[in-house]
């Protein structure tokens, strides 16, 4: 669901009039406020969390899907000034977008229609105060449900089941792949593979 605000934005003020003799002003009037037309608004920060299904194709061929899908998914989305994270476990996909509000749509967009996987669940689509994954146009790893990153992680108990995950819970694992990034350089995560 999303929400929309007024088309211009603009909020308008009350301002007694000006002039008389001294008497009391005029009933206040409402005037739309001033806007420069040199500044514009910066976009609304929108957040995206979704899980997915891989083909049994795409499972099949996962490290060369993912090769496709970061070299696509970088060069698109850093134009776009959409950010985030997809970490890949079970079969499953769970990515997080997060930028301009249309342009986390444009993404989702293409996404949504990317025959490679199927089952799209939308966990969370909101407004956020900041960017989680700033540092990314497009960060990816690739785990196993029983992987020691993941030792302690309540959402991982029973395995990967994203019909169970929470939009907290979504952003707990994906924090731990930004984590397990930042600890791993410049070599990244990108070329983790599954395991044969």
């Amino acid at each position: 669901m999303f929400f929309e605000g007024s088309a211009d934005g603009g909020v308008g003020v009350c301002r007694p009039a000006v002039g008389g003799h001294g008497l009391r002003p005029p009933p206040a009037t409402l005037v739309a406020p001033a806007r420069r037309t040199d500044e514009r608004p910066a976009p609304a920060l929108q957040r995206l969390i979704y899980a997915s299904a891989a083909t049994p194709e795409t499972a099949a061929d996962m490290a060369g899907v993912l090769d496709d899908i970061l070299q696509a998914g970088r060069a698109c989305n850093a134009a776009l000034g959409v950010t985030g994270a997809l970490l890949v476990c079970d079969g499953w996909f769970l990515q997080l977008l997060e930028g301009p509000k249309e342009s986390v749509r444009q993404v989702y967009g293409a996404v949504s229609s990317d025959r490679r996987h199927t089952d799209l669940r939308l966990i969370e689509n909101r407004p956020a105060a900041v960017r989680q994954f700033g540092d990314w146009s497009l960060c990816c790893g690739v785990f196993r449900p029983d992987d020691e990153a993941f030792a302690g992680e309540p959402a991982m108990r029973d395995g990967f089941r994203p019909e169970t995950l929470t939009p907290a819970s979504s952003l707990g694992l994906l924090s731990i792949l930004r984590d397990l990034q930042h600890g791993a350089g410049a070599g990244g995560l990108d070329s983790a593979r599954p395991a044969a």
